[in-house]
């Protein structure tokens, strides 16, 4: 679910902006699959530590919707996604916790 949060919130990472990359072939490697597989793992899942390699990377439409998000009003929602991906089951907020959450947003 948090992944999907976070395709609604960085549109790059559903429509790849990178010339040559087509999101429809199944070998592509994708901005969210680099995301998912590769950056955020990078980043111990830690989001705060994912902006900043973001913030200072290269790529200016990412890094652009990064600052717009990170800087904007949704540090609740942020908040929750960071505890959405918690390593251990048992430290992810169960799914009615996350709508309440969600609902007072």
């Amino acid at each position: 679910v948090a992944m999907t949060g976070f395709r609604c919130l960085l549109p790059s990472l559903s429509k790849d902006p990178r010339p040559g990359v087509d999101h429809r072939d199944p070998n592509a490697v994708t901005l969210m699959g680099e995301f998912a597989e590769v950056e955020l793992p990078r980043a111990g899942f830690n989001l705060d530590r994912w902006k900043n390699n973001v913030l200072n990377g290269r790529d200016p439409t990412m890094q652009a919707e990064v600052s717009e998000l990170f800087s904007g009003p949704s540090t609740d929602l942020l908040a929750l996604l960071q505890d959405m991906l918690a390593r251990g089951p048992g430290q992810r907020p169960a799914a009615p916790d996350a709508l309440r959450r969600v609902s007072s947003l």
